[in-house]
């Protein structure tokens, strides 16, 4: 069985007034935060949640780029 491997760009804000995750296109999406993670925390719960809302496991999502920039590129690797 083959790997699909798909680059997501994700930017983000915080102080919004609901979490979640807004789809720009196939390959972009802004997530939105009430209130900032710690910020050690922050690619973990970014990561965490790109892993829920494409339904693998967390193993599967990679920060490739970004890791102290707003705009960051994650890896998705799906079956």
């Amino acid at each position: 069985m083959s790997s699909v491997l798909t680059k997501i760009t994700v930017t983000f804000s915080v102080n919004a007034k609901s979490t979640g995750i807004d789809t720009i296109s196939d390959t972009k999406l802004h997530i939105r935060f009430t209130q900032p993670p710690k910020a050690d925390k922050f690619n973990q719960v970014i990561s965490q949640m790109l892993a829920r809302y494409f339904n693998v496991p967390l193993t599967h999502v990679v920060l490739q780029h970004g890791e102290k920039l707003p705009k960051k590129t994650f890896l998705i690797i799906g079956k």
